[in-house]
């Protein structure tokens, strides 16, 4: 029988596995691989920075652990959970390497697991771009537990300002999707401590720093403006046109000679192709993000037998130009292709080429409050901010049945309710 091997769970590599586990049951196995034993939620990973319990600086490692575990129970979903029960087997396990001429993967141990037809969905890692000081004094948000680490360090900087009074400033680099919901977010967050903690007369900066010339540039303009008027509203001070050629521990350093004096220092300036494809065999030249070129079928030029899911992807329409940018709709859309794709290879029929449907955009902006542009309309507000819970009740309910769905999503929005 042939095996199908699916390298990550991201939004990608999961909807792969769920598509395919039922589809080639009798003609196929499925293998999902991951590091970890769970699905994250990212678009969620700016609550989680932020996730504000009522005590916060009163802190003991019992109600911490019990608040985190609460956090970790609406934004990492175990694998054993949402994965088909039948034809899909799951290796937790890092991988080493691909061998895409002799068909194995390599894992962390060292097992080589074989395999007829492959996924790569290994997801993406912070670029620092070769910022001097960057990956060792800025804190990435990547993943859940970059995020706990966010949060740990504003507790940690606020806990110390409640003794001294110094000023905070929190700076978040890189005006993307990410930056902003993390700077949006924040000013409630840190409004809140402030609030709970009698510590009004501290002064505290937030600052959103963008190297472009404006901020959510891949945006339309419309939604650019309504973000830069938001950011206005909640105080946070912008800097446009700003180079970082070097970071510090409490200081980042711009390419016009500035500097800024930092008490948090948060990296969401871009993202790069997993470090796995560099150490693989066999596999194209990746791009200068360390990505993978595809064909219009998702598949790599050199081996059709291999396809390529979510963040890994360089994908651009040559018609119409249209770049896919490294989201979860853009992944869960490469992976309905892909493994449609797959089932075609294994029967010997047509495949499907991949056509992105760009519906919009939506972003939290702090509190009760989002933007969102769906098909050239923008509404913001407190009816964008429903809308995106929507997205959210919207999958949890490709995952779970519809009671547990309804449970976790509950459970999120009275979570991180707490910080709006």
């Amino acid at each position: 029988m042939k095996r199908v091997v699916i390298l990550g769970g991201g939004f990608g590599g999961l909807r792969c596995a769920m598509t395919l586990g039922p589809k080639l049951k009798g003609k196929a196995q499925v293998c999902l691989i991951d590091r970890q034993s769970y699905h994250s939620y990212t678009p969620s990973l700016y609550e989680v920075a932020t996730a504000f319990r009522g005590t916060a600086l009163v802190r003991t490692s019992l109600n911490e652990e019990h608040f985190k575990e609460m956090i970790g129970s609406v934004i990492a979903f175990p694998f054993s959970d949402t994965l088909p029960k039948r034809n899909v087997s799951f290796i937790h396990s890092a991988i080493r390497s691909i061998d895409a001429v002799s068909k194995y993967v390599v894992l962390q141990d060292g097992t080589k697991e074989p395999f007829d037809y492959l996924i790569i969905g290994l997801g993406s890692q912070t670029n620092y771009f070769g910022v001097e000081g960057a990956d060792k004094y800025c804190l990435p948000i990547k993943t859940v537990g970059d995020a706990l680490r966010i949060r740990d360090r504003v507790l940690s900087v606020f806990a110390q300002s409640k003794k001294t009074r110094a000023p905070v400033t929190i700076a978040v680099v890189g005006a993307g999707l990410a930056g902003f919901e993390v700077a949006t977010e924040m000013v409630m967050f840190v409004q809140h401590l402030k609030d709970r903690h009698s510590l009004h007369d501290i002064p505290v900066k937030i600052v959103l720093i963008e190297a472009m010339e404006r901020v959510l540039s891949a945006c339309s303009s419309a939604f650019c403006v309504a973000s830069e008027k938001r950011l206005s509203a909640l105080g946070v001070s912008v800097m446009v046109n700003k180079r970082i050629v070097k970071v510090q521990n409490g200081a980042l350093f711009f390419g016009d000679g500035s500097s800024l004096k930092t008490d948090v220092q948060i990296w969401s300036a871009g993202i790069q192709g997993s470090p796995v494809l560099k150490d693989s065999k066999g596999l194209p030249v990746l791009t200068k993000r360390g990505q993978l070129s595809v064909s219009p079928f998702l598949s790599l030029p050199e081996h059709d037998h291999i396809f390529v899911v979510g963040d890994c992807v360089d994908w651009q329409d040559k018609e119409s130009d249209i770049v896919v940018p490294q989201t979860a709709w853009a992944a869960e859309q490469e992976a309905s292709i892909v493994a449609y794709n797959v089932v075609a290879s294994l029967c010997n029929a047509e495949k499907k080429p991949y056509i992105p449907h760009i519906v919009g955009m939506v972003a939290s902006a702090g509190g009760k409050y989002a933007i969102a542009e769906i098909r050239g309309f923008l509404l913001t507000g407190f009816f964008a901010w429903v809308l995106k819970r929507m997205i959210d009740l919207k999958y949890l309910l490709s995952l779970y049945k519809p009671h547990t769905a309804f449970i976790i999503w509950i459970k999120g929005v009275r979570l991180f309710g707490r910080n709006d």
